[in-house]
């Protein structure tokens, strides 16, 4: 081979943009498309597979214009899209077999990023002239989101006395290692009254309610809506993700009612955690009386759902997990609020949405993405693919960015749109 023949070759595969072209993503996504038009069941979707192949044709023309970082773009939502459809085709059982899924090792989606990744310095100083609430919590100049979807973001708190990072991360909802990276803090580094951390608690609301308690199990949130928008939104604990491999202690979805609010509430303890009492050797309480010890603290609030009720608790730190044995608990000073707004027969629902997208007015895309605890989603992958596409959001993002945000899966609205 000539220096003069390598030197087109090298030419084509940077670009005149000067970024890198992976010819191995490249050549998946051709592979792929020459698979699926040869695919006897693809051709139940005509749509998915003229919009894939059209996705390829135009990185193709990138390359040949030398464009290649607009190519390489195109490739991963090309891959995207092929994945998608290949899966769809697998799915329904309408192809003979010979077609397999390519999932590439570049992705990183199964990465795990591990305590050694290198974090951006913290900066020490936050904007004095942020105003603080009763809990500490300070917000600096926002970040402008134009978004009635997008709900939360950047902020400061003051560690207050007693406050260790567990019960902050609780007490705003957000991970708690998470928390530490972004301040540069070990997990149990004692914290001092005053000092000054930074957070981020953006989210994307699953759904509107005209009125009423809505709760989604990944994220670990109820929101409470009144005359159509967004009054408040608690992070709370749910039910065990795994309890010795059965699923008895999950929190179930379905729409409800309320059907009581009680002060001070007693709690009759459930059979089946008596027997649980009785299998960990621990003492067998049939009644626990109001008082400080009682798991309900001070406030319960009764649903039409079979023995799950909103109520507060004794262990603050529990919330943002899933400890409970199906119930929703709130922390007591949420609890106090959230007692008080909720009325006799207001509606609510629980569902379960590890994946949402929005999209600002400014055309803006964010994605987040909740850990599926209760695997019922199975391939976060593909949902994401889905969410994106009926958003219609395929040409507006980079994957590669939508690749870390599934493999983080922090459980924050991240920004994903192409720049």
């Amino acid at each position: 081979m000539t220096h003069r023949l390598l030197l087109i070759l090298l030419l084509l595969a940077v670009g005149a943009d000067g970024a890198t072209l992976d010819p191995a993503k490249r050549g998946t996504v051709n592979r792929l498309l020459r698979e699926l038009q040869g695919a006897p069941g693809a051709k139940a979707f005509p749509e998915e597979l003229e919009s894939f192949a059209r996705t390829v044709s135009a990185a193709e023309a990138k390359v040949s214009a030398g464009e290649s970082r607009e190519a390489e773009s195109l490739y991963a939502l090309a891959l995207m899209k092929g994945e998608l459809l290949a899966g769809r085709v697998r799915d329904a059982g309408a192809q003979n077999g010979s077609l397999r899924m390519v999932a590439p090792a570049y992705s990183g989606v199964n990465a795990v990023p591990t305590e050694a990744e290198e974090e951006e310095p913290f900066a020490d100083e936050i904007d004095e002239s942020a105003f603080e609430d009763e809990w500490g919590l300070s917000v600096g100049e926002p970040l402008e989101i134009r978004s009635p979807r997008i709900i939360g973001g950047e902020g400061g708190y003051t560690v207050r006395r007693n406050d260790t990072l567990k019960l902050i991360a609780s007490r705003l909802g957000v991970n708690v290692r998470e928390l530490a990276r972004q301040n540069r803090l070990r997990g149990d580094e004692p914290l001092r009254a005053g000092q000054r951390l930074r957070y981020n608690d953006r989210k994307i609301l699953p759904k509107t309610l005209s009125n009423g308690i809505l709760v989604n199990i990944p994220e670990r949130s109820l929101y409470l809506f009144k005359g159509g928008k967004l009054s408040a939104r608690y992070p709370v604990a749910l039910g065990m993700a795994r309890k010795k491999d059965k699923t008895g202690w999950r929190t179930p979805t379905g729409r409800f009612r309320v059907t009581g609010k009680i002060e001070n509430p007693s709690w009759t303890v459930p059979l089946s955690i008596r027997r649980e009492m009785e299998r960990n050797g621990e003492e067998i309480v049939a009644v626990v009386p109001p008082g400080p010890r009682n798991p309900l603290g001070r406030h319960a609030i009764k649903t039409s759902l079979g023995g799950i009720m909103i109520h507060g608790t004794t262990q603050p730190t529990s919330i943002n997990t899933f400890s409970s044995h199906g119930c929703i608990r709130v922390l007591p000073e949420h609890m106090d609020d959230l007692f008080r707004s909720v009325t006799i027969s207001m509606p609510g629902e629980i569902i379960y949405q590890p994946v949402k997208v929005a999209i600002t007015e400014e055309g803006r895309v964010f994605l987040e993405v909740n850990h599926d605890a209760y695997g019922r989603v199975g391939d976060v992958r593909a949902e994401v693919k889905r969410a994106l596409l009926r958003h219609r959001a395929g040409d507006m993002v980079s994957w590669n960015r939508v690749m870390q945000v599934i493999s983080d899966s922090k459980g924050i609205a991240e920004e994903i749109t192409l720049q």
